[in-house]
């Protein structure tokens, strides 16, 4: 793993820093789900992640740009700022988001029943549901479940949008 992607990893301040499980292992040996399962836990993914969007990209951004400042504390804060941007701009892409909330769905598929998922996802439509689901954050596992696409996808694509402008400034991209 990149300096930068355990940079990143640590600074998230998505979720609090308990015990975090890590399902990637789990997900890999994980019984195939029905589509209905899967289509319902990506419901419920997305019900409770598009409120933490904004703070997720921020957050991402916060943590890259404080790695690049202790690796490269002489650039301009013009760079400093033309960095800043471009990466909150790829951390907040909507393709990148759909994949992390694709990453998400194995912690409910493997958690819950199909039927359990069914009456999650029955339950999460009402205005009840939606009341919770909107004002909670899911469970810390998820956190641990970002760690491979955040140090596989997330940052070769930081790296790649902010290569360009790094490297006017005289530094290497980070990966």
């Amino acid at each position: 793993m990149s300096r930068l992607s355990a940079l990143v990893l640590l600074s998230l301040a998505i979720l609090p820093p308990a015990a975090i499980a890590a399902p990637a292992a789990a997900t890999a040996s994980a019984p195939s789900v029905s589509k209905q399962a899967h289509d319902d836990a990506f419901a419920l993914v997305q019900q409770l992640v598009k409120p933490q969007l904004p703070v997720i990209g921020e957050n991402i951004t916060d943590g890259y740009m404080k790695a690049l400042k202790q690796q490269h504390p002489d650039l301009s804060e013009d760079t400093y700022e033309a960095v800043r941007q471009r990466v909150l701009k790829t951390a907040s892409d909507p393709a990148l988001m759909k994949d992390m909330e694709e990453q998400l769905v194995p912690i409910f598929t493997n958690t819950y029943s199909d039927e359990e998922l069914r009456q999650i996802s029955t339950f999460a439509r009402t205005s009840a549901g939606k009341k919770l689901l909107g004002t909670q954050w899911p469970p810390a596992a998820m956190n641990g479940a970002l760690r491979g696409w955040i140090t596989g996808t997330l940052a070769p694509k930081i790296a790649e949008s902010t290569g360009d402008i790094l490297q006017k400034a005289g530094v290497s991209p980070m990966h």
